[in-house]
């Protein structure tokens, strides 16, 4: 399986954020979902670039981070 991060807006009214959280609940493999408040087109929040940083660092071995960016792996200092 591809690691695979879902995102939708709470608002959209193009592909409803249901339809991304059905797509979510039946993935099999290594997932995230985040949704954002607006809409289809509307910008996403700046935290969105940061969640996508950390689940494709998480994901590709670079080393396990939480969402508040500290580095959770400490035994290898």
């Amino acid at each position: 399986w591809v690691p695979s991060l879902f995102i939708a807006g709470k608002d959209d009214d193009f592909i409803k954020k249901e339809h991304t959280e059905k797509l979510y609940s039946v993935y099999k493999g290594e997932k995230k979902i985040v949704l954002c408040d607006g809409g289809h087109n509307d910008e996403r929040p700046d935290y969105l670039k940061d969640a996508v940083g950390i689940f494709f660092l998480n994901c590709l071995g670079g080393g396990k981070m939480n969402e508040n960016k500290k580095d959770v792996d400490e035994d290898n200092e």
